[in-house]
């Protein structure tokens, strides 16, 4: 069900596709990234997990067949903070990693100190959707590379950490990564169990050390199985170093679940460690300025953001209970913006293509109008092809970078930077 209000703010929203562009301010596209705010670059897949670092470039990460080969390897690429190609990182802007000369896709991306890139993949021989089938189980592998390109071979085994795998699960799959305090880094994802008609999905959590080995004080070898969620679908270390995690229950609801230095659940947050939001399908989850909690899930028709307070429970002060609607189909990916947030995501004109969008939430639920035009911020990246929204992150001085697919013929990696 929608609220009034937040209907209300969906009309606007959309009426503002029509309405005359504001002077460059917030939420405008940024001219000093590509010279016009995006960046669309053939021969490079979909930007499905990014990231900004210090010095305002941006990580990309995605997945293909390197020329020659048939397995798909992961591959890393890195803008200036002009939008160019950066020529000193690896070979021409672009890092190849083949994680186990197997099938190999990309799950998550982030940034730790002095550059060090992280990234997350799950990686196997089989078809990665023939679940639950008593094939060959697909594996977890964490990889870090240096600010240059060239893997970290003081992480884990030459740079590479193969997650333990849990016997019980056919599949095992990364959704996202985070890199904390001292360098840990942190892994959400999921498994399968079962057999045939009877297949069932779990979340499963990881940490790692610094140094790449698995966190023995979590869960016991670094792996925890959380039988009371079926996905995790995204990861942050809060303030305090515990994780947090976009979570989605199995049944209806989305929301946020936190999880101890020993990998269990806080049950001092939400209900026994989990917080949930009307809806179905979590998609994203961002710690905002004041230490709230955003979470992005599907809800009704449309898509909503839940916001609780740090112990879990529904922000009163924010939209109609804790909940706004925006104008995506799917869950938003986030970017915290002061005590509110950026939701971007996938938005059709009526009539025409999919763009890139965005939407500038206040701390209190209400559309900051001062962003874009009248709140709403919308770019075509490829003519004569659909854009398709697959991550966001927050950019140096406030930007938010926003990643995904230039669809046609052949599809190309887009980017688009706003002004904060």
């Amino acid at each position: 069900m929608t609220h009034p209000r937040t209907a209300l703010v969906l009309l606007a929203l959309l009426g503002s596709l029509f309405a005359a562009p504001a002077s460059a301010s917030a939420g405008q596209l940024d001219p000093s990234f590509g010279g016009d705010g995006r960046v669309v670059r053939a021969g490079l897949s979909g930007a499905d997990a990014i990231a900004v670092d210090q010095r305002g470039r941006t990580l990309a990460l995605s997945d293909r067949p390197r020329p020659g080969r048939s397995t798909s390897e992961l591959l890393v690429t890195r803008f200036s903070a002009s939008g160019r190609l950066d020529r000193g990182f690896g070979r021409s802007g672009s890092v190849w990693i083949d994680a186990t000369g197997r099938q190999d896709y990309a799950a998550g991306i982030a940034i730790g100190e002095a550059g060090r890139i992280t990234v997350a993949t799950d990686t196997g021989r089989s078809n990665r959707y023939d679940v639950c089938d008593g094939g060959e189980d697909w594996s977890v592998e964490v990889i870090r590379l240096r600010s240059s390109g060239r893997l970290d071979r003081e992480f884990g085994s030459r740079g590479h950490q193969v997650l333990r795998d849990d016997p019980g699960l056919d599949f095992q799959s990364p959704t996202a990564v985070d890199v904390g305090p001292n360098g840990a880094v942190a892994v959400s994802g999921y498994g399968w169990y079962g057999n045939g008609s009877d297949c069932n999905r779990v979340a499963i959590a990881a940490r790692l050390d610094g140094a790449g080995a698995p966190d023995e004080a979590f869960g016991g070898d670094g792996v925890v199985r959380l039988d009371e969620l079926s996905t995790a679908v995204d990861v942050e270390f809060d303030s305090a170093g515990a994780m947090l995690l976009g979570a989605q229950p199995r049944t209806d609801g989305f929301g946020a679940a936190r999880l101890l230095g020993d990998g269990g659940l806080d049950e001092t947050f939400g209900a026994e460690g989990v917080a949930l939001a009307d809806g179905v399908g979590t998609a994203d989850v961002s710690i905002l300025g004041d230490g709230r909690i955003a979470v992005s899930g599907r809800a009704g028709e449309g898509s909503a953001v839940a916001v609780f307070d740090q112990g879990g429970e529904l922000a009163a002060e924010f939209g109609e209970g804790g909940e706004v609607a925006t104008p995506f189909g799917d869950g938003a990916r986030l970017v915290p913006r002061g005590d509110g947030f950026v939701a971007a995501g996938t938005l059709s004109r009526p009539g025409t293509r999919e763009d890139f969008a965005a939407v500038a939430f206040e701390g209190d639920g209400g559309v900051d109008e001062s962003f874009g035009t009248d709140g709403l911020a919308q770019a075509d990246l490829g003519a004569a092809a659909d854009d398709e929204v697959l991550s966001a992150a927050p950019g140096q001085a406030g930007k938010t970078v926003i990643g995904g697919i230039v669809a046609g013929v052949n599809e190309r990696m887009g980017l688009l930077r706003l002004r904060r």
